[in-house]
C-alpha cells in the first residue's frame, strides 16, 4: 500500500521567567489525538506562506492569548508521529528562545486543558514530548 508522505513546519516557543518554562497539557481538542494528556512547549504547524516568525506569534496567540517576543532560534529537530490514515508524516520543528508578556493572564485553547510553569529541576515529573523535553535540556545546559 502506498503511503502519502506529508512534511510539516513547525514552530515551537520556549519562554522562560526565573528558570521557569510555560508548558501546556493537551486536551481533548487535539485533531490527532496522538497527544492527549501529555505535556508541551507552545506552538504549532506554521501554514503554507506564512513566514516562521508570523506562524510562530499566531500558534503562541491562538493557545495562551499571549504576545511574545525577543524570539530567537534556539533548536531543530524533527520527528514522525503516528501514521494517520494513508498518510505518514515528518515534522521539522524549529525551537525559539522568547519573552513574553507574562502581566497578561494565559488563557488557555480548546486544544489544551492545563498550564505550568515549571522549574527545569521539575521536568521529569512532567510527561513531555520527547522533541520538548530535548530542546528545553539544550536550552538550559546552553544559557545565552
Amino acid at each position: 500500500m502506498y503511503m502519502k508522505q506529508r512534511l510539516f513546519v513547525a514552530g515551537k516557543a520556549m519562554i522562560v521567567k526565573e528558570k521557569k518554562v510555560l508548558i501546556l497539557q493537551e486536551g481533548i481538542g487535539d485533531i490527532e489525538h496522538v497527544h492527549e494528556g501529555k505535556w508541551q512547549l507552545l506552538g504549532g504547524r506554521i501554514d503554507f506562506g506564512e513566514h516562521p516568525h508570523e506562524g510562530l506569534l499566531r500558534e503562541v496567540y491562538e493557545e495562551t492569548g499571549l504576545h511574545i517576543y525577543d524570539i530567537k532560534p534556539l533548536y531543530v529537530d524533527h520527528w514522525q508521529p503516528q501514521v494517520k490514515d494513508d498518510e505518514i508524516w515528518q515534522i521539522v520543528g524549529v525551537f525559539y528562545h522568547c519573552d513574553a508578556d507574562t502581566s497578561t493572564p494565559v488563557v488557555l485553547s480548546n486544544e489544551h486543558k492545563e498550564y505550568a510553569w515549571i522549574d527545569v529541576e521539575d521536568i521529569d515529573q512532567y510527561k513531555l514530548l520527547p522533541e520538548d523535553l530535548r530542546a528545553i535540556n539544550i536550552m538550559f545546559q546552553n544559557p545565552d
